[in-house]
């Protein structure tokens, strides 16, 4: 397509697209994708040689600074107030949409929801995500979840005594999963929504209190489309996709530094996409974890007892409060060592108090739940609980 065409190409879309107020309405955008589709369809279809000319209208793209984004004309990254950084075809940029105003909805796959430069205490920041595929941007594939991906976040911290979420909290509205309430430091955590249908909202809402806490965060929102391969099974409000190797899996607000707290109220499901691990396309028979190391403070296992707790507690009698479950967990060099349950200072099967061990489970699908009641009632007992942070590794054997 020449500079002609293009101008000419660039001028019907800003004519329709122009000027950007009531953007999320999308009548304008709809009208617009009537005109330019037409441009598109006639644009020359690549070949081995030429592919940049394809048109890759809202597929997902990585931006020059390593974002995800929308490969789309630059004139329709200019009408969602999007960012080009970098080209992905002829006529388009990769486009990334970075929100950080409270109130405002959403509708484009890959935005990231910022905070502002300053959050006051005692105030309240939402963000809505707007799942409907009649919208053009959202035409190409139908959503059935929305994945967030936390690249930082840190608001004010639980009640030491209780681990209840009394100052700030983050909660979301509308998901037909369980989504916990959470607070404190939460980089490099994620969540999936399960949609309730095919047209829908979801409602982040921040509220904060009054605190001298500095807060941030910057959540990536994904759509993802019914039948993907990162689709998370039923109930999963966590799913892991690694392909091979060591993967890390962590509670809410753990960090390998002292007084950290685990969260109360927790109770949800974590699920493993059971990998194909070898070069004969043979699948995991099982999923082994592991206590991470800690190079400060932290402790990488602590679910109830004491802060001076470091063996194991297991079972359904000892642990009835806040414990992990693992299905049918076992101690691979003493397979006898068998048990669901977790709690305590240590990961360990045994009847026995015990030090950290390696547990496996060849329950599939692959899983975990991790429950914490309301309040374990003793404020002494309660604050030395941290929460877990596990290796995890897909093995034949």
């Amino acid at each position: 397509m020449g500079t002609c065409t293009n101008r000419i190409f660039n001028q019907i879309l800003a004519s329709v697209l122009l000027p950007r107020q009531n953007v999320f309405g999308l009548s304008n955008i709809n009208s617009a994708f009537k005109l330019f589709s037409p441009l598109i369809s006639a644009a020359p279809r690549p070949n081995s040689e030429n592919p940049d000319m394809l048109i890759r209208t809202f597929s997902s793209c990585e931006s020059r600074g390593g974002h995800l984004g929308n490969c789309v004309p630059s004139v329709v990254c200019n009408a969602y107030g999007g960012r080009p950084s970098g080209s992905c075809g002829a006529l388009a940029v990769c486009c990334v949409l970075f929100v950080s105003k409270c109130g405002e909805k959403i509708t484009l796959n890959n935005t990231y929801w910022r905070n502002a430069p300053a959050v006051s205490s005692d105030t309240t920041c939402s963000l809505t995500v707007v799942l409907d595929n009649n919208l053009v941007e959202q035409r190409r594939r139908r959503s059935c979840q929305v994945r967030l991906d936390f690249k930082s976040f840190s608001i004010a911290q639980p009640n030491a005594a209780t681990g209840q979420c009394d100052s700030d909290y983050f909660q979301v509205g509308g998901a037909v999963n369980k989504v916990p309430v959470i607070c404190g430091d939460n980089e490099d955590q994620h969540m999936y929504l399960e949609a309730p249908s095919s047209t829908t909202e979801f409602m982040m809402l921040l509220k904060f209190g009054v605190s001298t806490v500095i807060r941030k965060w910057d959540i990536r929102i994904s759509l993802i489309p019914c039948g993907s391969d990162v689709l998370a099974p039923r109930d999963c409000l966590q799913y892991f996709t690694k392909l091979t190797g060591i993967g890390t899996v962590k509670s809410f607000n753990w960090k390998d530094a002292a007084g950290m707290r685990q969260l109360a109220e927790m109770d949800y499901k974590i699920c493993f996409r059971n990998e194909l691990i070898n070069k004969q396309s043979q699948k995991a028979i099982r999923i082994c974890y592991t206590q991470c190391d800690t190079q400060t403070d932290g402790r990488s296992f602590h679910l109830s007892g004491l802060a001076d707790t470091y063996f194991s507690s297991n079972g359904a009698i000892n642990c009835p409060s806040d414990f992990l479950l693992i299905p049918n967990g076992f101690n691979p060099q003493f397979p006898t060592d068998v048990s669901d349950r977790y709690c305590g200072g240590a990961l360990n099967p045994a009847v026995a108090e015990g030090p950290p061990v390696t547990v496996c489970s060849t329950t599939k699908d692959f899983n975990i739940m991790y429950y914490t009641n309301d309040v374990e009632g003793v404020a002494a007992v309660e604050e030395g609980n941290s929460g877990f942070c596990l290796n995890y590794e897909q093995r034949i054997a």
